[in-house]
């Protein structure tokens, strides 16, 4: 039996969070109020801010690139999107770990918007708010993405 008073052991502990949606144009927000409603819980307020745009524009990449078009989508035709992503969420003693999980293989690519573009900026956001960050191929035809936020020192002591 562990005592929780012993800061030992809690500094070892990982707590985890996930969400599994539905890819629709509700995924974002949805995605946004559980990263939010998380980091609270587990005391993290300060990461709140970063890790929601973090989360915000990960789900919208997939959201806009990675869903597997129909022929429905391909003909302009509204129907449901029946993908799915999902939402990780962990806490590590030194760091908040979000993972975003798809079903596309295709891999993000970071671009260089012009000042005038309204798109194509995400990775970079990604990268400059996160300690890492890097995406892998998973073995069921998709992908993973996955950032690290540091947490306070004062957190992991």
């Amino acid at each position: 039996m562990m005592n929780v008073t012993d800061d030992a052991a809690l500094s070892n502990m990982t707590l985890y969070a996930q969400l599994k949606m539905t890819v629709d144009s509700l995924t974002p927000k949805r995605a946004r109020v559980f990263t939010t409603d998380i980091l609270r819980a587990w005391g993290e307020q300060d990461l709140v801010d970063d890790a929601v745009l973090i989360v915000s524009e990960l789900v919208t990449n997939a959201f806009r690139h990675a869903r597997r078009q129909g022929p429905e989508e391909l003909t302009g035709l509204t129907v449901q999107n029946i993908e799915t992503v999902t939402l990780l969420l962990e806490l590590w003693p030194d760091a908040v770990g979000i993972h975003l999980q798809d079903g596309s293989p295709i891999l993000p690519v970071p671009r260089t918007a012009l000042d005038d573009q309204e798109n194509g900026r995400g990775l970079q956001i990604v990268a400059a708010l996160t300690q890492s960050w890097v995406a892998a191929p998973v073995a069921a035809n998709g992908k993973r993405i996955t950032t690290f936020l540091r947490r306070d020192s004062a957190h992991s002591a």
